[in-house]
């Protein structure tokens, strides 16, 4: 839509620029030809028409190519005014200088302002002062403004540059959190399960292969994942990096798997809801982390999952019956702390702590058109 509107307005820009073209070639023709108008014009009809096209020609194509619309009009102005019928001229040489200062470096279009000034001044200094304070006007004032408008064009170029970098940045930032819950994730599992191999190596040698079989597949899992994240955070020049799809509701029963096979029983409730890709994902994070700490701390081994919605909002539950053995998210680490930056990320609430029944939960609701 707004190449669109650019396209439309540029269009509108370019007939009115051949409105005004017509206008000044034909009127100044007519000037030059109409004896008592102007100064007597005694020259051939064909030269009165050239040089009015000359003047008022550049106009028409000044969008186009504005440096050479100027080195035409130069000449043209030069000779018209010569002849004294250059009055229009003025106009063509204000409105062409705009945009040679607007798109020109600063030093070529101070020379063309300079000769501009020589062709329309000079000649008007044998007028009126009135006149010549309004070729001086129409000179160095259409320059000036074309040269604040490349300084606010360059500052809005370097504006839009520095917005898009720290878009780069919180992105980045993002993906890190995503790569902690990743190896937090993934390594806690591991460490469970290699606690549990540990203990039973000498009288369970099955129980054994099944732990080893969930360090393999976990590894496995978490090293595709550094791969894909840290493909991203290295591509700094933009390109594009194959990525996997967006973890979001249809990966919690993997979750729940990772988590049985961890010695934690999980009751999955998850409503069929359709949500945006990074609600979708920022569920599968706060689902992964809870889980993760019902893992760890968990007495009972269970816990419940459930997603439900309610309104324009979506609302994720984990309730661990079991209580706590320790804090969770306890030495230094970033549980409790990642869940609350991303449910503020999307503009939610976080509430978590002991139930009054007994047991530790989880509540987290998300606006469902919370922007990633």
């Amino acid at each position: 839509m707004a190449s669109v509107d650019s396209g439309a307005q540029r269009a509108y820009l370019v007939g009115l620029d051949l409105v005004v073209g017509a206008t000044i070639t034909v009127v100044t023709a007519a000037l030059t030809m109409s004896s008592g108008v102007i100064e007597p014009y005694t020259g051939p009809e064909w030269l009165a028409w050239l040089i009015a096209l000359g003047v008022g020609g550049p106009v028409i194509v000044r969008r186009r190519w504005p440096l050479g619309a100027m080195l035409v009009l130069l000449p043209f102005t030069a000779v018209a005014a010569l002849l004294l019928i250059g009055q229009l001229a003025v106009v063509s040489v204000a409105l062409v200088l705009y945009l040679v200062a607007l798109v020109e470096p600063r030093r070529r279009s101070m020379a063309l302002m300079g000769l501009s000034m020589l062709v329309t001044v000079i000649p008007a200094l044998f007028s009126s002062v009135l006149w010549i304070m309004l070729t001086v006007l129409l000179t160095i004032g259409p320059w000036t403004m074309g040269r604040f408008a490349q300084f606010r064009q360059r500052d809005e170029a370097v504006m839009a540059e520095q917005r898009e970098q720290r878009v780069v940045l919180a992105e980045r930032l993002r993906i890190a959190r995503d790569l902690h819950d990743i190896v937090a994730h993934s390594m806690s599992l591991i460490a469970v399960k290699a606690g549990v191999a540990n203990h039973v190596a000498d009288t369970q040698p099955e129980e054994t292969k099944a732990a080893l079989a969930v360090i393999e597949a976990t590894s496995r899992d978490a090293l595709a994942d550094l791969r894909r994240m840290l493909g991203v955070l290295r591509s700094a020049d933009g390109a594009e990096v194959e990525l996997r799809p967006v973890q979001g509701l249809a990966e919690l029963p993997g979750l729940a798997q990772l988590a049985e096979s961890a010695g934690v029983t999980v009751q999955l409730d998850v409503a069929e809801l359709e949500l945006p890709e990074g609600v979708q994902q920022a569920v599968y994070r706060i689902v992964q982390e809870a889980l993760t700490n019902v893992v760890l701390h968990s007495g009972a081994g269970s816990c419940e999952v459930r997603l439900r919605e309610d309104g324009a909002e979506v609302v994720v539950e984990v309730t661990d019956p079991g209580g706590r053995r320790a804090v969770a998210g306890g030495g230094g680490g970033h549980g409790l702390v990642g869940m609350r930056e991303r449910v503020a990320a999307y503009g939610g609430t976080l509430t978590t702590g002991r139930l009054a029944g007994g047991g530790f939960g989880v509540c987290a609701r998300l606006p469902i058109g919370g922007a990633g």
